[in-house]
């Protein structure tokens, strides 16, 4: 066996988190607008609400989102690259649609991000 230096058998000092999915936490759905995924605190959204927002979303509406998000959306959405987030909010809660390239959007509470 040959012998190796200590440092080459240093564990890397980079931390990595671990993440957890917990099942169930995100469902799928079919809607008018398409496929989405919502999160636990999401399915307290009306349906209904939630459709309108899609609707919105991929009119390219992106809701209440600053002029920085806005710019960086629209590089997203024309590159087909990236994050587009839309920010929502109905009669009792706010809620964000999140998507991530081609992928069907998320539904999501702001404290599930």
């Amino acid at each position: 066996m040959q012998n190796q230096n200590p440092e080459e058998i240093r564990p890397n000092p980079v931390v990595i988190q671990e993440t957890r999915i917990v099942e169930d936490h995100y469902q799928e759905h079919e809607s008018p607008e398409g496929p989405y995924t919502s999160t636990t605190g999401a399915r307290t959204i009306p349906e209904e609400d939630i459709h309108d927002a899609l609707r919105r979303f991929k009119q390219r509406d992106w809701g209440n989102v600053d002029e920085r998000n806005q710019a960086s959306n629209e590089l997203s959405h024309k590159t087909q690259d990236g994050i587009v987030l839309g920010r929502y909010k109905n009669r009792d809660a706010e809620f964000w649609i999140y998507q991530i390239k081609s992928e069907p959007p998320i539904i999501l509470l702001p404290d599930e991000y």
